[in-house]
């Protein structure tokens, strides 16, 4: 069975490309333009991990993290950020991302 992930990015060509790697790395993967889809496709698939951008209008990367972590079974969580800092890989590591990137 392949593993399971939902990819949430505002940025379509980093969406695509990141979609497209993991496709032919033989994952399932699955596209959310923006936050608000992120949380309205939690519910209707069982996600191994999620791999969010932190920065998206209206829902960010932390409001998937904190939907995906309420779960009955919560998948693993990945935060992506072109904008990093210490102060925000501490805050989403602390909030139980897995990862930070």
């Amino acid at each position: 069975m392949r593993a399971r992930i939902l990819i949430a990015e505002d940025d379509t060509t980093s969406r695509t490309l990141l979609a497209s790697a993991l496709t032919n790395a033989g994952y399932a993967a699955t596209e959310a333009p923006d936050g608000e889809s992120a949380l309205a496709l939690l519910p209707e698939g069982e996600f191994d991990l999620i791999l969010t951008d932190i920065r998206m209008r209206r829902v960010d990367g932390l409001q998937v993290l904190a939907a995906a972590r309420a779960m009955a079974r919560p998948p693993a969580v990945i935060l992506l950020t072109g904008y990093g800092s210490l102060e925000s890989a501490v805050a989403a590591l602390r909030h139980g991302a897995a990862d930070y990137l």
